[in-house]
């Protein structure tokens, strides 16, 4: 099922990418309000964490895809049993204990998530990778300020359970350091069946800090039955060629910036990271 020439994740290096200087600072922009009847749903699926954002108020603005008005319907993620892997990009040759997926769909050609994820270039997905940091303040963190995230964690350790929680402003997310202007940019596919190659990857360079206790609540959560180990880790798809022998077209990884210089191999340090809420 899960076959194909563009298939993600894939290493992601300076070396092997290509600026492109048409890559422009990328953001979350808000169409309008939540009503007290929109929340964000939270879910443990048995596999994953996904947050669910029914209702199209957000929306990825991604600059230089023209045309498109890409809305966020979901996020998820995907982490390890240990600091060295979970991710599922790697970034010049490091893996990350967490990666967050940011899903939309192109509203301009699509009625509907279902109707994207099969249609061609239906998708977009901003990832970001997290680096463990013990020293870092628990509330200078982005899962902290992600509103009541990590207290509503508590409450879907089982499969099949759900938790609503007031909508935070996802805009945010990218308001720290250079994260809207570093980063990678690839064709690719979902993750997880069925694999469609439909996905206009964007994946942020620098990694954001994670606190080792925000790690274990993730860790926390159980699998479904048919896992051979209780706790939900490891939950992540293994490298993927970015060119198969077979591929016919190769396949080009762009990035937003120039210098190597300016790559930046530690964590990024947030010094001020004010809540979220709206």
């Amino acid at each position: 099922m899960c076959k194909g020439t563009k298939q993600s994740p894939i290493p992601l290096t300076y070396a092997d990418s290509i600026y492109d200087p048409n890559l422009k600072p990328i953001g979350v922009y808000q169409s309008g309000p939540f009503t007290a009847n929109e929340p964000f749903v939270m879910t443990n699926n048995g596999h994953t964490l996904v947050v669910t954002i029914a209702t199209c108020r957000y929306f990825l603005d991604l600059q230089d895809i023209q045309d498109m008005k890409f809305c966020i319907t979901q996020f998820h993620f995907h982490w390890g049993n240990k600091s060295s892997v979970g991710s599922e990009h790697s970034i010049d040759g490091n893996f990350f204990p967490l990666e967050m997926h940011i899903v939309a769909f192109d509203t301009s050609l699509y009625a509907n998530f279902s109707e994207a994820s099969r249609g061609v270039n239906g998708l977009a997905v901003l990832g970001l990778v997290f680096k463990e940091d013990p020293n870092i303040p628990r509330n200078k963190t982005l899962l902290y300020n992600m509103g009541a995230f990590l207290e509503k964690v508590k409450e879907v350790e089982y499969p099949g359970r759900t938790a609503n929680f007031t909508p935070f402003s996802v805009h945010a997310l990218l308001d720290i350091g250079d994260a809207n202007t570093r980063y990678f940019r690839y064709e690719g596919s979902l993750t997880t069946p069925p694999c469609t190659e439909n996905v206009y990857w964007t994946v942020v360079a620098t990694p954001v800090p994670v606190s080792p206790l925000q790690l274990n609540a993730m860790r926390f959560l159980h699998y479904s039955g048919e896992e051979t180990v209780p706790n939900m880790a490891n939950n992540f798809r293994k490298l993927q060629s970015v060119n198969p022998a077979n591929v016919v077209v190769p396949r080009v990884v762009f990035r937003s910036w120039s210098a190597a210089s300016q790559m930046v191999a530690s964590s990024l340090v947030l010094l001020l990271l004010t809540p979220l809420l709206i």
